[in-house]
């Protein structure tokens, strides 16, 4: 690697001059190249389409509309509420005499409210006000609890409320969250100089959602559901809280025997409140379904939603809305923010971008460390040229920018800045004894280290690609690359800056490792119980992992403040869980020829009502709602009444398969052909001919509830219901399984990337000590941080997310880096014949404070992601900046004492084995050889312990 350095072109320049060329020539196309990056957060996509769960999905969807839907609701919405008729308007606007929609938004297709879903169901022969219950936890909610109160509490209310929030706490355990009333439908009517008269529709004119005035010309004021809400002085919520919650009834008797103060010593206090309840009936939703436009701008959709809900007097605190699109909308606008916040108006580091405060903290650390501006500026240069490199990648190989792939330039920024550093350091030893050769010896000295902490480091990265989970994999892949490129950056591209711009000379004190020597002494003169306490700290830690736990819910990577959590909380809460649970009933042609229509469709109602019972379950929607109860006639009923039955049933499966009632194609479908699941013929996913009946059932994604669990109980409950008839199967898909699939493979990802890392790093060890047991030895310091860290969080109960299952893999290779460092300077130290705990003193002293400069530099840079909004990527920075201070403290205090016991004693005696195989061997001249940065002097010599 000398030569490189001293090589010269024909004109006689430098080989540097043309790296460095080369590096000013790229760097326009690198710019033009990132800024072609695009944003992608959809968690749909994360697993592979021959996923098992995919495939499902999948075929769910070639079935049934694939539609990306938004809900949307706002306080103190009702059926009578006219500012709905309003809003849709402004959504898709009006139909013209053409039958074009004028007026509309372009990033909206069509509107599904709650009236138009009551109108088909009554026109079927449902009663009014039957069909408004069955909607109960889809489009029409039962609103937040309801507090009157007695008259007694009316005289001092806000008392009233203090004692029902310290009761609530007290015996409940529950925050309470007061709320005015607010369910005058028109109160905001007026919100901005608009009026009711935008609701009035023109004669003729139509709305594409619903004929506007159904229900006061066909069906009339009469068949419209009533469902009054009684009096009432405030509402009250809190976080857990669903229409099933367990705390409901306990809350109501706690409430309804609230008391005031007595008046009178023997007196009993007079009652505050007379009832609580819940009444159907407010709010009310609708679904908004987007168009191409608004599949391919879900930021605008949302801004969209928000201003057209202003023009209608629904002002944005009052508005909620949820789905995929408002999720990945407000991930991707998280992402960015992490990168460079436009919303803020300061420019603090930590507030304007958390990742450019992650380079200001790890570069100013460098600096510091480095004690050169010229030096600190070249380790700046090519640790950010080389993220730049990485991020390159992305858009040229047709990838997309996620939540996972954001750490990565951050990543491979402080990688780069740790091997600069080390470089930096050997440079600054070799330069204190001849500074004409210094970057050829610094080169020299550092490629064996450096290339292995690299390729180790790597290793752990690419073990990654074994992942079920896209950005998983891309995040594997692309680090594995960047910390290649980050090892050429640091062997040839920084030399070769410092040759073109060579910084000055260090002192001889800057070198200095006295500390560091007494540190090593103080380590190895007590080895055995050091190492005692770090395997009793490894194994106590280790039982945390019994508790470890894994989290795949978006919404839970967001803070509670954050305005999409709200928007959740508040829709599951008054109105329908925003995660669908999507089951198909399938009858066989058997089953259909032994069955009537409305038999199976009674099934597919009873299935329902089961599902419905689920506490975590808000509501469910089928074909069978928009039904009237159709019970089958006895075996002794009278013939008429049988022919009538079949006649009713053969004509509703008539219109229903030839679609003559619209919107059934959405619960209802005919499979022409089989379905297969994993190999072809097996027909897991449905028989050719196959009667295929939607379910779709709303369950909440903001509670704490296992998704394992209600999956199961769900499976468990439909089970019990077919198997009383044969010919029917069912399968499950939708959001709750794919978050479930989703949490399953993050953990099953942790373990297989980590378990393949740490086999292959364990090799390198064993090849590079040439000793197996020293190999498995040497993985323990490596081991350490991983499981302590990881043992703790567990057992606090912190869960890993995708961010966080990361961190594994890259701790094991980087905690290898030192490590490597470290082993070289102690076999150095024993090929020159000094005992174990001099060679480990020597080591220390030698590598101990690069070591430290770059975990500091590295760990205190990646904790400047913690105030980051988007959760994933707070953890990711303070849980990487622990496992680094772990990796620290295995490094120079675990490794050292084991290497002055066992492991030392391994490695000395493997020296000893190949002493005479390198006496024999050719010699290379002593001013190659890599030597020591430092003079151990006699004295310090004599002072050192010898090996025991």
């Amino acid at each position: 690697m000398s030569n490189f350095f001293s090589k010269r072109d024909p004109w006689g320049n430098g080989l540097s001059l043309w790296v460095f060329a080369g590096l000013l020539f790229a760097s326009p196309l690198m710019i033009v190249t990132i800024l072609q990056i695009r944003m992608d957060n959809d968690v749909e996509t994360w697993l592979p389409k021959n996923d098992p769960d995919a495939r499902v999905l999948a075929w769910f969807k070639h079935h049934f509309p694939a539609e990306d839907r938004v809900l949307v609701t706002w306080d103190g919405s009702s059926l009578n509420d006219p500012r709905v008729e309003a809003y849709v308007e402004k959504l898709i606007g009006r139909l013209d005499d053409d039958g074009v929609h004028r007026g509309g938004s372009p990033l909206i297709d069509s509107v599904i409210t709650a009236d138009e879903l009551c109108t088909k169901m009554i026109e079927c022969g449902v009663e009014p006000n039957e069909a408004a219950h069955r909607m109960l936890g889809t489009l029409i909610g039962h609103g937040l609890i309801r507090v009157r109160l007695t008259d007694d509490g009316r005289v001092d209310q806000a008392d009233t409320v203090a004692r029902l929030c310290e009761e609530a706490k007290q015996k409940l355990g529950i925050d309470l969250e007061v709320l005015s009333n607010t369910d005058d439908p028109c109160r905001d009517a007026h919100l901005h100089g608009t009026t009711l008269d935008i609701v009035a529709v023109e004669e003729g004119a139509e709305s594409k959602h619903l004929d506007g005035d159904r229900f006061a010309s066909e069906i009339g004021d009469a068949d419209r559901p009533h469902l009054p809400v009684a009096p009432h002085d405030f509402r009250v919520t809190w976080c857990s809280m669903i229409p099933q919650s367990e705390c409901l009834e306990p809350f109501y008797e706690m409430a309804r025997q609230l008391r005031g103060p007595p008046s009178g010593p023997d007196a009993v206090g007079p009652l505050l409140i007379e009832d609580c309840f819940r009444c159907p009936g407010s709010p009310v939703g609708m679904l908004v379904n987007l168009s191409e436009a608004g599949r391919s701008d879900e930021g605008g959709v949302v801004q969209e939603l928000k201003s057209l809900a202003a023009e209608v007097g629904i002002s944005e605190s009052a508005l909620h809305i949820g789905g995929r699109a408002v999720t990945a909308s407000e991930l991707n606008e998280a992402v960015q923010s992490s990168a460079w916040n436009k919303a803020t108006d300061s420019w603090w580091p930590h507030k304007r971008s958390v990742m450019l405060m992650t380079g200001v903290v790890s570069i100013g650390l460098a600096f510091l460390f480095l004690k050169s501006l010229r030096l600190g500026i070249l380790v700046l240069v090519v640790s950010y040229y080389t993220t730049a490199v990485a991020l390159t990648m992305i858009p040229l190989s047709g990838g997309n920018m996620n939540m996972v792939l954001m750490v990565m330039p951050t990543l491979l920024n402080v990688l780069t800045l740790s091997g600069a550093i080390h470089v930096a350091n050997y440079w600054k030893h070799a330069a204190v004894e001849n500074p004409r050769t210094a970057i050829a010896r610094a080169v020299e000295m550092a490629r064996q280290p450096c290339a292995l902490a690299s390729i180790t480091t790597a290793i752990g990265l690419i073990s990654l690609v074994t992942s079920d989970l896209g950005p998983v994999k891309d995040f594997g892949l692309f680090s594995a690359i960047g910390c290649l490129l980050s090892l050429v950056a640091v062997l040839y591209v920084l030399p070769t800056l410092l040759q073109l711009w060579p910084a000055g000379a260090p002192q001889a004190q800057e070198v200095d490792s006295r500390r560091w020597e007494m540190f090593g002494r103080w380590v190895t003169g007590r080895a055995g119980l050091v190492s005692g306490i770090c395997l009793v700290a490894c194994v106590a830690c280790s039982y945390g992992l019994a508790y470890f736990q894994t989290e795949t819910k978006v919404i839970r990577y967001f803070p509670s403040h954050a305005r999409v959590v709200r928007d959740g909380l508040a829709l599951e809460q008054m109105l329908s869980g925003t995660s669908t649970l999507e089951l198909v009933v399938r009858f066989n042609p058997e089953m259909q020829k032994k069955s009537a229509f409305l038999e199976r469709l009674e099934i597919v109602r009873q299935v329902g009502d089961s599902i419905c019972e689920n506490s975590e379950i808000s509501g469910v929607i089928s074909l069978a709602d928009f039904q009237p109860v159709n019970v089958a006639p006895d075996e002794d009923a009278r013939t008429f009444t049988k022919i009538k039955y079949n006649r009713r049933s053969t004509e509703t499966e008539r219109r229903v398969k030839e679609k003559e009632i619209s919107g059934t194609e959405a619960f209802f479908a005919v499979a022409p052909e089989a379905g297969n699941l994993l190999t072809p013929g097996d027909v897991e996913l449905n028989e050719a001919g196959e009667e295929l009946w939607r379910i779709t059932a709303q369950a909440g994604i903001t509670s704490d509830h296992n998704f394992h669990l209600l999956t199961s109980d769900i499976e468990s409950r439909v089970t019990e219901i077919i198997k009383k008839h044969p010919g029917t199967n069912y399968v499950i898909t939708g959001t709750v399984p794919l978050f479930l699939r989703t949490q399953l493979a993050v953990l099953d990802s942790l373990i297989k990337s980590f378990g393949m890392a740490f086999a292959i790093i364990a090799l390198v060890m064993i090849g590079q000590l040439r000793s197996p047991i020293a190999g498995l030895l040497s993985m323990l310091p490596n081991l350490m941080p991983v499981v302590v860290v990881f043992g703790l969080i567990a057992w606090s109960g912190t869960k890993v997310d995708i961010g966080s299952m990361l961190t594994a893999s890259v701790a094991l290779g980087i905690a290898v880096d030192g490590t490597l460092h470290l082993l070289t300077w102690f076999r150095e130290g024993i090929v020159k014949g000094m005992s174990r705990d001099e060679a480990v003193v020597k080591a220390l002293a030698h590598c101990g404070p690069a070591m430290w400069q770059t975990s500091a530099a590295v760990g205190f840079g990646l904790l400047m992601l913690y105030p980051a909004d988007l959760l994933m990527i707070s953890r990711f920075g303070w849980l990487m900046a622990a496992l680094i201070g772990a990796a620290l403290f295995a490094d120079v205090v675990f490794l050292p004492a084991l290497l002055s016991g066992p492991l030392g004693r391994i490695i000395e005696r493997t020296v000893s084995r190949s002493s005479e195989d390198e006496i024999d061997a050719p010699r290379q001249p002593q001013s190659e050889a890599p030597q020591p940065h430092f003079h151990v002097s006699p004295s310090r010599t004599r002072r050192m312990r010898p090996a025991g």
